[in-house]
């Protein structure tokens, strides 16, 4: 890691900004070794992201729930792009795996917009009974049709009653929409009157909108989205735990520069190249990246591609697909932005290409600087900057 952020640091504009994400384990040591290779001074922020708010299921005593993202600068060059939004916590009323929500609309308040009333909505005139123990939900009418009158709820061991309100007898969701968002909704219940209030939640930014860093926290980016997106681009997972797009995205926002080179050196999955030509058809960027990857397969299902490693398999492969919107030999995938985008003749996707090295060891020894000099001339043609080899041990070529 040490090599890796010594190139790291030489190779970074003087407005640039480095994002390193760890866990736990190796955090501390971590930030040692970048105050020392960066500088302290250079230090910006530990970024809490919360990859997973009910915690690791697999934590022997605590059940963690964050990484870390360390984020430096490489010199006083840079400014931050985006101010932190700032949310009342007072406001606050709970957490879940989509993220921490506000309560909202009491759900029996007057349905609709029409005003109409339990005997012009039957559908909507129902007793609710809930049991907090099994989320076991019963409904019972609340009118009834022929005597024109409301019709007591019955009380049963265990359950709370929600009634709808008086002055016009109707929720505003029918049943099966109850049951469709139980887990939207949040089911406040009173033990000494057995009385139940029900709220539709408000998530602060909800799910497919536009996620924010709060202080240091991200937020609304859980790791389960990586894994989904991953899906829906291979149509199976054959990388474990990939990283969200959404939060590569918030961290390249940070930095204000439309035209940045990106530069990942542990590619893998592939994240940081989607979420940069996301970035881009959002703004109208033109930011490029460098993607580097080992072949290895640990964490790699070699089974669905045996004869090629990571590199090709997966992360080359990944970014073929979201250009495309089908896989390079022709697979039909169910990612629907690249084919939402083809359908269109989306401009976004002509703008895009990937050219793909394979990159292997030189040996100055045995005086091979041809492969050195183009190695240069690649970096000087396609980003036009001038670069210096540098052999293991640090010394330049």
């Amino acid at each position: 890691m040490k090599r890796r952020l010594i190139l790291a640091k030489k190779l970074l504009n003087k407005d640039g900004v480095i994002f390193v994400s760890i866990n736990d384990n190796e955090q501390s040591y971590l930030k040692v070794l970048m105050d020392e290779i960066l500088g302290e001074d250079n230090f910006i922020a530990n970024l809490d992201w919360i990859l997973k708010p009910g915690g690791q299921s697999d934590n022997k005593y605590i059940s963690t729930t964050k990484q870390y993202i360390l984020m430096y600068r490489k010199s006083s060059h840079f400014t931050i792009a985006n101010k932190f939004i700032k949310i009342d916590e007072k406001k606050i009323y709970g957490w879940d795996e989509r993220g921490e929500f506000l309560k909202s609309t009491e759900l029996n308040s007057p349905a609709g917009k029409d005003g109409k009333y339990a005997f012009q909505r039957i559908n909507l005139a129902f007793h609710i009974s809930y049991n907090p123990l099994n989320n076991n939900l019963i409904f019972e009418p609340s009118w009834d049709l022929k005597k024109s009158e409301p019709i007591k709820p019955i009380k049963r061991k265990n359950y709370y009653i929600a009634s709808p309100k008086k002055n016009n007898l109707c929720w505003r969701w029918n049943e099966k929409a109850f049951r469709e968002k139980f887990n939207d909704v949040i089911w406040e219940t009173n033990d000494s009157s057995g009385t139940l209030r029900v709220f539709k939640k408000q998530y602060i930014l909800p799910e497919g909108k536009k996620t924010f860093i709060k202080d240091d926290v991200i937020r609304n980016i859980n790791q389960s989205k990586g894994t989904q997106e991953f899906k829906s681009i291979f149509n199976h997972n054959i990388f474990d735990y990939p990283k969200p797009s959404s939060l590569i995205i918030e961290l390249l926002k940070l930095q204000s520069k439309k035209n940045a080179v990106i530069l990942d050196f542990f590619a893998g999955s592939e994240t940081t190249g989607q979420a940069t030509m996301e970035l881009n058809r959002e703004d109208n960027g033109s930011r490029r990246f460098i993607l580097a990857t080992n072949n290895k397969m640990e964490g790699y299902n070699t089974e669905a591609n045996p004869e090629y490693g990571i590199a090709r398999a997966v992360t080359r492969e990944r970014l073929f697909r979201v250009i495309n919107g089908k896989g390079s030999n022709g697979e039909e995938i169910k990612w629907q932005l690249s084919k939402e985008l083809q359908k269109n003749n989306n401009k976004y996707l002509s703008k895009n290409s990937v050219h793909y090295l394979k990159v292997k060891t030189i040996n100055k020894v045995s005086g091979n600087f041809e492969d050195i000099d183009g190695v240069k001339s690649i970096f000087k043609n396609e980003f036009n900057r001038e670069i210096d080899i540098i052999d293991l041990n640090g010394q330049e070529e």
